[in-house]
């Protein structure tokens, strides 16, 4: 019996999550010279006194480089997408962060019920937090403790009333 052949719209999701694990790691490796200044160290901008406009105001050098390294700690998943994590790669003491893409009005004003639920059967219920500024989606935590190889379908309830489903879904492929 000949292998199914995949789908061209699964090469496009799979090749997007890569591209977003990718720029992850660059973000995470150092790589904002415009941020850690020409020599690409952070110390000669401790003292300085550059200002960027981050669009809800301005931000020293010095936050911008904070929050650009918090970011690089979260994960990523957009709307209906995939992410692929191998847990050796994180520590066991700290919670998974992902940022599910979700629109302001899909996400609403409170907390988002979560389901995650794995191909073997298990079932962890959490509560995703509003991330702040607009269009930046939910923040979501799981314990890496409670996962193991294989995949999991995460599902968030959403507050929109003109989608037929008042859910979306995400995939998370843990090796």
């Amino acid at each position: 019996m000949a292998p199914a052949k995949r789908s061209a719209s699964g090469w496009i999701v799979g090749l997007a999550g890569f591209g977003i694990l990718a720029a992850g790691a660059f973000v995470a490796l150092g790589g904002l010279p415009l941020l850690r200044g020409a020599s690409g160290t952070e110390g000669e901008l401790e003292g300085a006194s550059v200002t960027m406009n981050s669009g809800g105001g301005a931000l020293t050098a010095r936050a911008a480089i904070e929050a650009a390294d918090a970011a690089a700690e979260r994960m990523r998943i957009v709307e209906g997408g995939r992410l692929a994590l191998d847990l050796d790669d994180y520590s066991h003491h700290t919670p998974l962060q992902f940022a599910l893409d979700l629109s302001d009005a899909a996400r609403g004003d409170t907390d988002r019920q979560v389901t995650v639920v794995s191909e073997h059967g298990a079932r962890i219920d959490a509560v995703a937090r509003a991330l702040p500024g607009a269009g930046s989606g939910v923040l979501l935590e799981i314990d890496p403790n409670a996962l193991r190889s294989g995949r999991y379908m995460i599902q968030i309830d959403t507050v929109e009333t003109s989608h037929p489903l008042r859910i979306r879904r995400y995939v998370l492929e843990v090796e």
